[in-house]
């Protein structure tokens, strides 16, 4: 990892970090480090949307988040509610200062390992993780509106999409009636990470921290749980497995019936979010792919189930 004394030399060395206004970051490090020096900038390669770097003051290694670009459909400040809030509830100490613009300042968390889908207790942590944010009554202030996104994304890159998945028209009538009956707007919403998933889980010998609140609303949890089950290589039952696990003494057909159409909506959101990264220059790593098998795979599912109740005999 090369080191560098400014923030020039750094964007002078990455042409990913041209856009950084070094005065923006250099004032924002003063607002938590008024008297000392911040020294020895090192780019971090994780991230899909921010830019993200490290650097030192007084021996000890901090994390800079700089927002990334093309990235105004994600509410900073709704953002920062969220983040607030995980901090309150013990899920997020690495946060150090942030606004409402996108900027943060994190602890630089040394020997981590990111959350292993295949390993029981990593799952058990993110189940009362869910459970904790969920039910903690406390909202951001923004409900997440899914359908507004799906929109957006369809339309602003539907030739780019409908030249990779021929058929995206028809997965997109079938996911509004999906909406619809889903019936979104009377279900309970709750505070929502939307984002958690393998490398935004760093967990230490004594303790764990859920990272990346940038997508953070309130909404449905089946939402949540999508988001952690797509970025996986889970089997149905595996994912089954793991509603049961979340719902407990809860679980019922009809409501796993309507986890499932929250799994296809979530799904479908994200293989557009995925396109548009793409479309964009980006590199989601197969994510594409991923998250259209899992969509055809709940669109299967919930057929199954919608037969299953309505003809509860056969």
């Amino acid at each position: 990892m090369n080191t560098y004394k400014t923030i020039t030399s750094l964007k002078n060395s990455d042409e990913r970090y041209n856009f950084v206004d070094e005065n923006i970051v250099m004032d924002n490090i003063q607002k938590l480090f008024p008297t000392q020096e911040a020294v020895k900038f090192q780019v971090i390669e994780d991230g899909y949307t921010n830019l993200v770097f490290n650097f030192t003051v007084e021996g000890l290694r901090y994390v800079y988040r700089y927002p990334g670009v093309d990235t105004e459909y994600i509410n900073r400040e709704t953002e920062y509610n969220a983040n607030k809030i995980a901090s309150e509830l013990g899920l997020d100490a690495t946060l150090l200062w942030s606004d409402k613009s996108g900027h943060k300042i994190m602890k630089y968390i040394v020997n981590f390992r990111y959350l292993e889908y295949s390993i029981k207790t990593d799952v058990e942590l993110i189940i009362e993780t869910f459970l904790k944010l969920h039910n903690s009554e406390q909202l951001s202030g923004q409900v997440y509106d899914i359908i507004g996104d799906i929109n957006t994304f369809y339309v602003d890159n539907f030739e780019y999409n409908a030249s990779i998945f021929p058929n995206m028209s028809k997965l997109f009538e079938r996911v509004k009636t999906i909406y619809k009956e889903f019936n979104y707007e009377d279900r309970k919403h709750v505070l929502c990470h939307n984002d958690i998933y393998r490398t935004n889980v760093l967990i230490t010998l004594d303790r764990y921290y859920i990272i990346d609140w940038e997508y953070a609303k309130d909404g449905d949890p089946s939402f949540d749980l999508a988001t952690f089950i797509i970025c996986s290589d889970y089997s149905d039952y595996e994912v089954s497995r793991l509603l049961k696990m979340y719902l407990k003494d809860d679980y019922t057909q009809e409501l796993a019936y309507a986890y499932y159409q929250g799994f296809a909506i979530a799904s479908f959101y994200w293989l557009l979010w995925a396109l548009h990264v793409e479309k964009n220059g980006g590199d989601t790593e197969g994510f594409v792919d991923k998250y259209y098998g899992y969509l055809l795979r709940f669109l299967k599912i919930i057929t199954k189930q919608a037969k299953a109740l309505n003809n509860p005999q056969k």
